[in-house]
């Protein structure tokens, strides 16, 4: 009884990382190439925040629907990807600048909503 709980206890740390997404929120990450990518894709807690900001991005998107504040909002989107994609494979830069778009795209969201 006691080796089948040490070998449960030895395989979680193996089956947490198979259990992982194949796909960040944003990109797939069998297709992952750049450092950042790879970071993004091997360290959970970064996974997470990469759905987090694409999906309060895509929620953005909705909200401001056809209007000409969409253009604006892709812009900025792409210049945001190469600030992320500065960090190369620096996790805790990786960490922080997902976690500053998420309050930036909820800043925009709330003033959306509120036709500010």
């Amino acid at each position: 009884m006691l080796r089948l709980i040490a070998a449960s206890v030895l395989a979680a740390p193996f089956a947490l990382a198979f259990a992982l997404p194949a796909s960040a929120a944003s990109f797939n990450c069998h297709k992952a190439k750049t450092d950042t990518e790879k970071t993004i894709c091997g360290k959970a807690m970064l996974n997470v925040l990469d759905q987090r900001m694409d999906t309060t991005y895509r929620k953005l998107l909705k909200i401001v629907g056809n209007s000409g504040q969409r253009d604006s909002i892709r812009g900025d989107q792409l210049y945001w990807l190469n600030l992320r994609d500065a960090c190369g494979a620096d996790a805790p830069c990786l960490r922080d600048t997902l976690q500053a778009r998420i309050v930036e795209l909820n800043g925009y969201i709330k003033a959306a909503k509120s036709g500010t």
